[in-house]
């Protein structure tokens, strides 16, 4: 598993599992059969592709689209949670500022 401490400027695409405390500034795209625990803050969109898996404890500035993947949320979105499809958990105490 990839640890991304420091800051991203731009887009990430997942290919491997990662575990994230720092800061990525454009959008996250978790790609299938990938693990992402976000623990830190996507400036953009999160992206979670079909078989992909995304665990949110930090904030997501922008929306969390599910495409397919295994979505839990416990954190911040700033945007809205849209399940295209796949398994979304959003916790009690998660805040979704746009419902």
């Amino acid at each position: 598993m990839r640890n991304i401490n420091g800051k991203i400027n731009g887009d990430l695409s997942l290919n491997d599992d990662a575990e994230i405390h720092g800061m990525v500034t454009g959008t996250i795209t978790v790609l299938s059969g990938v693990s992402l625990f976000l623990h830190g803050l996507c400036g953009k969109n999160l992206i979670v592709e079909k078989n992909a898996k995304a665990i949110v404890h930090g904030m997501v500035s922008g929306n969390i689209e599910n495409r397919g993947g295994n979505l839990e949320v416990y954190g911040l979105v700033v945007g809205r949670v849209l399940e295209i499809s796949g398994i979304t958990l959003i916790d009690k105490n998660a805040l979704i500022q746009n419902k």
